[in-house]
C-alpha cells in the first residue's frame, strides 16, 4: 500500500496421512507399526504492518491504552472481568490500539 494500514499474512497447510513409504516435506513422522503416520496442520500468521501516512508531514501519534482495572467479583457464571479504556486515540498516521478492552477469566 502506498499509504494507510496493511496486514501481512502468511499461511501454510499440512495434512495427516498413513503411508508405507516415507514422504518428504512432512512436519514429522510417527512410527505406527508397519505404517508411517505423517503429521500436519494449518498455520496462519497475521501481522499488522506499520501504517504509512496518507497525510504529508503527519507526525505519528499512537493510541495508548489505560491501565487494566482490578478484577471484578465472579458473576453467577463464575467468571471475573476486568476492563481498560483508551487514554489517547491515534491520529491519521499513528498506530491504532490493538487488543481487547475487556478480559475474562
Amino acid at each position: 500500500a502506498e499509504c494507510g494500514s496493511a496486514t501481512r499474512i502468511r499461511q501454510r497447510s499440512l495434512g495427516l496421512g498413513n503411508s508405507r513409504v516415507s514422504l518428504s516435506g512432512e512436519l514429522f513422522q510417527l512410527n505406527a507399526g508397519a505404517n508411517l503416520a505423517s503429521c500436519s496442520g494449518t498455520q496462519v500468521d497475521m501481522e499488522q504492518c506499520a501504517p504509512k501516512s496518507c497525510v504529508p508531514g503527519c507526525v505519528p501519534l499512537d493510541c495508548v491504552f489505560e491501565s487494566w482495572s482490578a478484577w471484578k467479583p465472579p458473576t453467577w457464571f463464575c467468571l471475573c472481568e476486568r476492563e481498560r479504556g483508551i487514554s489517547r486515540v491515534n491520529n491519521a498516521c499513528g498506530v491504532p490500539c490493538m487488543g481487547p478492552l475487556v478480559q475474562t477469566k
